[in-house]
């Protein structure tokens, strides 16, 4: 369990919104670095371990992955002879991998279900998903991160499906969300792009459960179904009570715009 949340917190902060949209040479010069620091040697072996992590948390960032294929001989070279961090299966995963190095990330104990699954095992998919069908309400956001991170038909599918959830709970600010509110958070941070899940269309219906059963904001939820049966092809129906009620609203619990608003 310990290890579940270490790698969904990696997976959730790395796909966590920048403050501030970068081009393409500001990721560009960002990797690079990154990638240079991964070669940081130094005799205070904690000081060495610390500086590596901290440049694989670096490249996780969600905005550079459209990026990291166009140096993935630099970065698999830098992590190759490092399999058994989970930081670096994760990143390896993301790249067109030689056979050798992807067996072996395949038949390791060490590799998490999810690089496995993401790589192509069938079994580690099937366990992915079961947890993520039995995962309490108030994780489900983080689980969603997993499974856009694996990005298969079949655990598309499953987050669809859970969109149709009605469960609601309190986090620490004491603001109530809705599992579909986490689950559509997380699909925000994954594709800014979408206007239909920014922070701007987030607080239109950021209202109470009264307030939400008006039009306006029972609209918006069939435009979302809409979406998501034209995107993946499958039918759902979603109907929570609200999507959020909130009085605080952490700046990485909501998407940012493309265009940073």
């Amino acid at each position: 369990m310990e290890k579940f949340f270490k790698i969904a917190l990696l997976l959730f902060l790395g796909s966590a919104p920048v403050c501030k949209p970068m081009d393409e040479s500001e990721m560009d010069a960002k990797i690079l670095k990154a990638i240079a620091q991964l070669h940081f040697v130094d005799k205070d072996e904690r000081v060495m371990e610390d500086a590596h992590g901290a440049a694989k948390f670096e490249l996780m960032q969600s905005a550079y992955r459209k990026r990291l294929k166009n140096f993935a001989p630099a970065i698999i070279e830098a992590l190759k002879d490092d399999l058994k961090s989970d930081q670096s299966a994760i990143l390896l995963s993301l790249l067109p991998l030689p056979e050798e190095i992807k067996k072996k990330l395949l038949s390791s104990d060490h590799t998490p279900d999810i690089v496995k699954a993401k790589l192509g095992d069938q079994a580690a998919e099937t366990r992915v998903i079961a947890e993520f069908k039995k995962a309490k309400a108030e994780d489900k956001g983080r689980w969603g991160s997993r499974l856009f991170y694996i990005d298969t038909p079949n655990v598309m599918k499953e987050f669809v499906k859970a969109l149709e959830s009605k469960e609601i709970f309190k986090n620490v600010h004491d603001n109530t969300y809705s599992q579909v509110n986490a689950l559509l958070v997380v699909y925000g941070q994954h594709h800014p792009e979408e206007p239909l899940f920014s922070y701007t269309e987030f607080q239109k219906h950021n209202v109470s459960a009264e307030e939400f059963k008006k039009r306006e904001h029972q609209d918006y939820l069939r435009k979302v179904e809409a979406f998501f049966r034209e995107k993946y092809k499958i039918d759902v129906m979603i109907n929570p009570p609200l999507l959020l009620d909130a009085h605080i609203i952490p700046y990485w619990t909501v998407p940012v715009k493309s265009d940073g608003k």
